[in-house]
């Protein structure tokens, strides 16, 4: 997940021994078989402090704001939701009015076409508006993602395993470049 800026391999995690403190870092794969030519290595503390600090930036700085603001949005985009679709379902039975009405001799050819025609219309704005709803809706459910697995990735209840795996769920991979002294932590869902 932790790749060198320099030769692309990943960072292998690491952990020293010693009688007074142990120490946990990160170097990279390549190096260590000499196949690459700068030492990416990095301490734990400052690869989770970056990650921390990156989690806590894609989600804002007043997360308890954020949360309520998107519980109340879910309930609107349900309202929302519904609403299109009963005008979606409206539509269809006025399709159906305006082909009988056609087809019984009520109205010529030209006042059908003009019809479904302005009902083809009043669908694609619904259907676009639905569209639209659906990439608003990944966006929110991205958002609460990040902010659980801060919460999850900061407790003192889960195992490190486990704050992998759950860390692993939202970010692709983490560019660490020592020459420029940068951690970039690229997002699967942003």
């Amino acid at each position: 997940m932790i790749k060198c800026s320099a030769c692309g391999r990943t960072l292998s995690y690491n952990r020293v021994f010693n009688k007074n403190k142990n120490h946990s870092f990160f170097q990279c794969s390549g190096y260590s078989k000499k196949l690459c030519s700068v030492s990416h290595g990095i301490s734990e503390q400052k690869i989770v402090s970056a990650v921390l600090d990156s989690l806590q930036e894609a989600i804002g700085t007043d997360m308890e704001f954020e949360r309520n603001k998107i519980a109340g949005k879910k309930g609107l985009q349900k309202d929302t939701d519904n609403l299109i679709s009963i005008q979606l379902g409206k539509l269809k039975r006025k399709e159906e009015r305006i082909c009988t009405a056609y087809t019984e001799g009520v109205d010529t050819l030209e006042e059908y076409k003009r019809k479904k025609q302005q009902l083809l219309e009043e669908k694609r704005k619904l259907e676009e508006q639905k569209d639209w709803r659906r990439g608003e809706n990944l966006e929110n459910e991205c958002f609460e993602k990040i902010s659980d697995i801060r919460e999850l990735f900061t407790s003192e209840y889960f195992s490190n395993a486990e704050k992998n795996r759950a860390i692993r769920t939202i970010i692709e991979k983490i560019v660490y470049d020592k020459t420029e002294k940068t951690i970039f932590v690229y997002y699967r869902c942003l």
